[in-house]
């Protein structure tokens, strides 16, 4: 495990990225964070926090609460993006994913350099979707940002459950129709799509964890068989699920 002790902080580093465990009341390693995109979760708060290479945001003073930063490496974003001003956010995809990784840390598991790297795509991939460059006005007719987050909550919320395009909409106070193609302008994917692709990303997670079964975790992930969730799972990796769990034990 490629993870350094710094005085209460841990680091774990790959290739495109570093992830930063920050203990309550203490501030990151300012040379871990210098010239690159961070994303910073904490762990009270749903908040993320999206800043810039040499944008400070930094709170008044080191917050009472475990944290994570994660350092990314400004390459693997448009070089608009990474100018841009700090954000705030209520992204529950963001925040899960920096949340398991905080979670690890702190029960003394922090991520190998493979896994962190894995996770950097991820997450570059929806940065990339969810907040978009500034276009011209008639181009980016979209879900607007409490739109997009309210929809994007409800997807992680019901992963488990049947989830209609109707739903959606409803909760967003739009129809399906305009909520639909608002949707793929926002994710360059369809509503079906992206809660395809979050329904394989939690898949994983479980798999990965290893206390479930296939069974169990077809049905968390929304799923009534177990056939029907691995040739999904098959389409959308190239694997199996019962290979891909093998895998990740092998690669531990």
């Amino acid at each position: 495990m490629n993870a350094t002790d710094f005085s209460g902080t841990q680091v774990s580093r790959s290739a495109s990225g570093v992830a930063i465990y920050v203990p309550a009341f203490a501030e990151a390693p300012a040379d871990m964070v210098q010239a690159r995109l961070q994303l910073v979760v904490g762990e009270r708060s749903d908040l993320v926090r999206l800043i810039p290479p040499d944008r400070a945001f930094p709170p008044a003073e080191p917050p009472a609460e475990d944290r994570l930063v994660l350092a990314l490496e400004p390459q693997l974003f448009d070089r608009r993006l990474v100018t841009a001003i700090p954000q705030e956010s209520h992204d529950p995809y963001l925040y899960g994913m920096g949340h398991a990784i905080l979670c690890g840390f702190r029960v003394g598991r922090a991520p190998t350099e493979r896994y962190l790297e894995s996770v950097v795509g991820h997450i570059t991939r929806h940065v990339r979707e969810n907040y978009p460059l500034p276009r011209r006005r008639r181009e980016r007719k979209g879900l607007s940002p409490s739109r997009l987050a309210r929809a994007l909550g409800l997807i992680d919320e019901r992963l488990a459950d049947p989830l209609a395009v109707e739903s959606l909409a409803q909760a967003v106070h739009l129809s399906p129709f305009h909520f639909a193609r608002m949707f793929r302008r926002s994710t360059d994917c369809s509503p079906h799509e992206f809660i395809t692709r979050r329904r394989l990303e939690k898949a994983k997670e479980l798999l990965a964890a290893g206390d479930l079964t296939l069974a169990e975790i077809a049905r968390t992930v929304g799923y009534r068989t177990q056939a029907h969730f691995t040739r999904v799972f098959h389409e959308g990796t190239g694997t199996t699920p019962r290979r891909y769990r093998l895998a990740h034990r092998a690669s531990r």
